[in-house]
């Protein structure tokens, strides 16, 4: 396993799409996730996104996550209004997938009530909160929200994926490394899919809520910690200084930021690194080997990247 990853790295390096500057990568989800800056990149890049999205159309964010559908029984007229979707936000129904139950009672439970009560609501109220928020690094903040909170939004309010040709179900969605054509029709956006969650309209509204957490961070250490963080403007972004509780002053944007290749590539004022083939071979490089360690290793299902990780607990 160790070996595969290496040569995973060592083929990135080569076509420039390490996650980080090279030699010092910097991995959203190994050992040191929480203390390497990933959190920071991740954080950078969609504050990024945001920004370009919102120079082209307003986008607002959730001023608070949606509720679930009320009771019956509490509340008839509610009920029946969550059906109008008015807002868009109503939550899509649950889904099976052939063969893999765990990942089937996953999906159902993700989208229940007691889940958004017992998690939900609780990270709402945690990443509101100014003395938690104190003692947390940007890093910190962001590779805790990476792999919970964010992952988990993008996966309750998914619908079933499906074939964009015909609009059948494909219950483990677009494979990771499948670039046909098809894929890229307007129909298909999957909230489960970093290929295509941003054509989906909720994507915006729980991106702008997660970035206005960074406000609430920098808040928090101005009240506890006043004068450690400094904002700054780093590639045309509004952001921090390195210091004591910003780990990293080099956010990663892929090449556009990290890259060596001065080679023009097909888009003008972007590099060979650039090009959407380059980015679908680091892709390819990332996801294809897994077959590789099949003989290796129980063969785990194939399943929508934001839900690789099975674990439904109270937070």
């Amino acid at each position: 396993m160790a070996q595969t990853l290496r040569r995973k790295t060592r083929r990135l390096r080569g076509i420039g799409w390490q996650p980080g500057p090279r030699g010092q990568e910097r991995d959203a989800r190994g050992e040191r996730k929480d203390r390497n800056g990933s959190g920071i990149d991740f954080f950078f890049m969609h504050r990024h996104m945001l920004g370009t999205a919102r120079s082209l159309q307003a986008i607002a964010s959730w001023p608070q996550f949606p509720a679930p559908q009320p009771a019956l029984e509490r509340d008839r007229l509610g009920f029946l209004r969550y059906f109008d979707n008015h807002d868009g936000f109503a939550l899509p129904p649950t889904w099976s997938a052939p063969d893999d139950s765990e990942y089937t009672q996953w999906v159902s439970d993700i989208k229940a009530a007691e889940t958004y009560h017992s998690n939900f609501q609780v990270w709402e109220s945690q990443y509101r909160d100014p003395r938690y928020l104190s003692r947390l690094t940007l890093g910190q903040l962001g590779s805790e929200m990476e792999l919970g909170l964010h992952d988990w939004l993008h996966m309750r309010w998914a619908s079933v994926p499906r074939d964009p040709s015909n609009g059948a179900p494909v219950p483990f969605a677009r494979a990771p490394s499948d670039f046909a054509a098809r894929w890229y029709a307007p129909e298909n956006d999957f909230l489960g899919d970093p290929f295509s969650s941003h054509v989906n309209p909720v994507f915006w509204h729980f991106h702008g809520w997660i970035d206005d957490r960074i406000e609430d961070w920098f808040r928090a250490h101005e009240r506890f910690n006043p004068g450690d963080v400094r904002r700054m403007q780093v590639n045309g972004v509004a952001w921090f200084a390195p210091g004591r509780w910003v780990e990293v002053g080099d956010p990663w944007l892929g090449p556009d930021t990290h890259g060596c290749s001065t080679t023009p590539g097909l888009q003008r004022g972007r590099t060979m690194e650039m090009d959407p083939e380059t980015m679908k071979l680091a892709l390819r490089i990332t996801f294809a080997e897994d077959d590789a360690l099949s003989g290796l290793f129980k063969r785990v299902p194939k399943r929508p990247w934001y839900a690789r990780h099975l674990k439904l607990k109270p937070v």
